[in-house]
């Protein structure tokens, strides 16, 4: 018996194309998935819901609490703050804690100081509580 090389080749062709696509010589074709076009809308970009805080002192190295957490020594910068309404406190044992609210918005970043005046010569600062 004789074989045509080229029915061989075709028939195995064939069956490779089957093999490699997982299914079978009767299986229907699948269908392409479906891919982003360029009239497609994309998602709007996420918008900041975080605000950002700056918290200096002078001198520097005291410790700030963040509505009664503590958060680390100035200078510090809190990152993803929640807006709305927030107490910093500066603790000073030599000279008396001194606390700031600070009302801050989505993506706004604030900064706030508290100078540090020994207590025999202090008044204390305009916006602070004792």
């Amino acid at each position: 018996m004789r074989c045509n090389p080229a029915l061989v080749a075709s028939s195995l062709l064939a069956s490779l194309l089957v093999a490699c696509s997982g299914g079978s010589a009767n299986a229907p074709a699948r269908e392409p998935e479906p891919t982003m076009t360029a009239s497609e809308p994309e998602a709007p970009a996420a918008k900041a819901v975080w605000a950002t805080i700056e918290v200096l002192s002078s001198p520097a190295g005291m410790e700030v609490l963040l509505d009664g957490n503590a958060v680390g020594k100035t200078p510090v910068t809190l990152d993803k703050v929640a807006p709305g309404s927030h107490d910093i406190t500066y603790k000073d044992v030599a000279n008396g804690d001194a606390t700031y609210t600070l009302e801050v918005g989505e993506g706004e970043y604030k900064t706030q100081k508290h100078n540090i005046v020994p207590r025999a010569d202090r008044a204390a600062p305009a916006n602070a509580r004792q």
